[in-house]
């Protein structure tokens, strides 16, 4: 009786352990896959001490960010690409003469990376306020009325 006990507990701890590693196994495959779903262009940066830092290279950003805003038929460019804190939020901006173009970005905590999120803001009136960002899918306007602040809903990632 007593080798019974003890063979059931080698049993029952060999179920045990072998059913956690599996466990483990499948959350770091569901994160894998997650990370491999993602494109490349996808994730701009990742989390540095909780705070965003673009890994991506800002000269190629940049020429994308052009075509992005030249398709959509703003004519101005931009030439710096960064990530700056407005209104207590991280954001994408980027900056041009007199243009200034803002992305949300949206913490992707599965992957530990930054992604831009799809609504853009773009102004040339009020440039060198801090106004004219994404606030969900709408954009903040600018302080006056007659100053333009234009929403660009992208389908892809810049």
């Amino acid at each position: 009786m007593k080798y019974y006990k003890i063979l059931f507990l080698i049993v029952l701890s060999s179920v045990l352990v072998f059913s956690c590693r599996k466990d483990d196994k499948t959350q770091f495959q569901k994160r894998e896959d997650k990370v491999e779903s993602r494109t490349r262009s996808e994730i701009i940066g990742t989390y540095i001490n909780g705070v965003p830092v673009l890994t991506v290279d800002e000269v190629n950003l940049v020429k994308s960010w052009n075509n992005f805003l030249h398709e959509s038929g703003v004519e101005e460019s931009v030439s710096t690409v960064g990530i700056e804190l407005i209104d207590h939020k991280y954001y994408v901006v980027a900056r041009g003469e007199g243009v200034k173009s803002v992305r949300a970005l949206v913490a992707d905590n599965d992957v530990d990376a930054v992604i831009d999120y799809k609504v853009t803001c773009t102004t040339t009136d009020c440039s060198s306020t801090p106004r004219c960002f994404p606030q969900g899918n709408t954009c903040v306007p600018c302080e006056k009325a007659e100053h333009k602040c234009t929403k660009i809903i992208s389908t892809g990632s810049i």
